[in-house]
């Protein structure tokens, strides 16, 4: 079966039951925007998708959990193409509140996350693999902090689906939120 999913796309075709992983980004953008078998999937299928990668960082209606953007007003704000090209591209354009932090504290240890609050003795971090439990770093701790250029949110979250799936996901998040 990998042998004729190759020649597929060597053929410049996508075959729809294959997961994305080895698909480049820009095709897995153009297929899902463009072609109407995928454009046009069903919504309900795409809560299955949110749930399993989404749901961990993202409200939408009454699902999920509050560490990134609230997706409850997306279709308001955004086309489908500019959703899933930061799906597929999510260190393109970061958010200042959603800007990722990188503190080195003076034990040499690097803690990456997201500022959750911050006063003068402390910064409450969500960081990448704790985010169920910020992490807070005594101000006295910190050695050097900075930005990253690199989203929490990973670039490689929709490999394991198919063209189908990640239609679904898409038609999904513009669809009336869950209640």
């Amino acid at each position: 079966m990998a042998t004729v999913a190759k020649w597929l796309l060597a053929a410049g075709v996508v075959a729809l039951a294959q997961s994305v992983a080895q698909v480049p980004r820009e095709r897995v953008l153009e297929e899902v925007i463009t072609n109407p078998k995928i454009a046009e999937a069903p919504a309900a299928d795409g809560r299955a998708v949110f749930e399993k990668v989404c749901a961990t960082c993202h409200k939408f209606g009454s699902l999920g959990k509050q560490v990134g953007p609230d997706l409850a007003t997306l279709a308001a704000k955004q086309s489908r193409k500019d959703v899933l090209e930061s799906i597929l591209w999510p260190s393109r354009a970061i958010a200042d509140q959603y800007q990722t932090v990188m503190i080195e504290k003076r034990d040499g240890a690097i803690v990456a996350g997201m500022v959750q609050r911050e006063d003068a003795v402390r910064v409450v971090l969500v960081a990448a693999n704790a985010l169920d439990a910020p992490v807070t770093v005594p101000k006295s701790q910190i050695k050097v902090r900075q930005k990253s250029a690199t989203s929490l949110m990973p670039e490689d979250l929709l490999n394991e689906f198919t063209l189908p799936q990640i239609g679904s996901l898409i038609a999904f998040l513009f669809s009336a939120p869950p209640r």
